[in-house]
This record gives C-alpha cells, sequence and structure tokens, in this order.
C-alpha cells in the first residue's frame, strides 16, 4: 500500500508541475503531434530499458513515467485532437474511447500478459513486445496529430 500510495504521489506531482510549466510551452513550440508522440517514444525507452534490467524499482520508473505522460501530455494534447470535430461527434467519440477502448484495451493487455506468461515470457520478453507496441502507438499517435494540424491549417470552404 505505501509503494503504491508513493507511486501515485509521484505521478501526481509530475503531472502537475508537467501541466503547469512545460506542457502548454512545449505544444504551442512544437505542435501537436510532437508532443502526442513524447509519451510513446518515452515508452520504447523505458521498455528498453526495463528489458535490459528488469528490475523492480525499472518496472516502478517506467509505470511513473508513462502514467504522468498519459495525465499530464497525453490526455490535454488527445483534447486538443477533438477541437477539430463537430461537437456531437466529439461526445460520442470521447465516450466510446473513454469507455470501450480504454477498458477493452485494459482487458486485451491483461489477457496478452496472461498468454505471454503463460508461454514462458518473462518480464525482459514482454518488454520487448511493449517497445514494438509502443513504436506504434508513436507513428498512429504522429499520424492523428499531423492530420489535426493539417485540419486547423486549412483554409476553410465557404
Amino acid at each position: 500500500t505505501q509503494l503504491l500510495s508513493r507511486i501515485d504521489i509521484a505521478v501526481n506531482t509530475l503531472s502537475i508541475l508537467l501541466q503547469l510549466f512545460a506542457v502548454g510551452r512545449l505544444t504551442a513550440r512544437l505542435g501537436v503531434a510532437l508532443m502526442l508522440v513524447f509519451v510513446p517514444l518515452l515508452m520504447v525507452l523505458g521498455f528498453s530499458i526495463l528489458a535490459l534490467s528488469p528490475f523492480l524499482a525499472v518496472l516502478i520508473g517506467v509505470m511513473i513515467a508513462r502514467r504522468a505522460g498519459e495525465y499530464a501530455v497525453m490526455r490535454p494534447c488527445r483534447e486538443m485532437l477533438f477541437t477539430s470535430v463537430a461537437r456531437a461527434t466529439k461526445y460520442k467519440a470521447k465516450n466510446f474511447i473513454d469507455t470501450v477502448i480504454y477498458r477493452g484495451a485494459d482487458w486485451v493487455n491483461a489477457l496478452a500478459h496472461d498468454f505471454l506468461v503463460g508461454r514462458g515470457f518473462a518480464t525482459a520478453g514482454i518488454a520487448w513486445i511493449g517497445v514494438s507496441a509502443s513504436a506504434l502507438w508513436a507513428v498512429v499517435a504522429f499520424a492523428l496529430g499531423r492530420r489535426h494540424q493539417n485540419q486547423q491549417s486549412a483554409p476553410e470552404a465557404a
């Protein structure tokens, strides 16, 4: 319980500090596409380190980085993507994403983890799969961010 509470304190502290002092400035300077790629690339690095050093301290560090990045960077940038869609579409999509996609992904991840462990994969092997999944995540995030930026900069049709 103490370990989990310390992880939560670290995540919350990092999240608020990043949101207050970095994310807005970086997003204005770098754009949504590059900011959306930040956390997936951080996870490529984190999972690579975890694969090479499969220790609890490394796992905790990767967990903190992912969760803080999700709350401080990904969530605000993901919300920015919805500024280029109609209001009705936005609310339908957000409800679907927040329930079906996120909870479904949690379920699929748990099944995948159990499947891999059942096939003899250890932490390092699962982490290398995480590297691949995070790289794919980075590609998709960048494509979505670029599409959003192109829609925002395109002249409005009359």
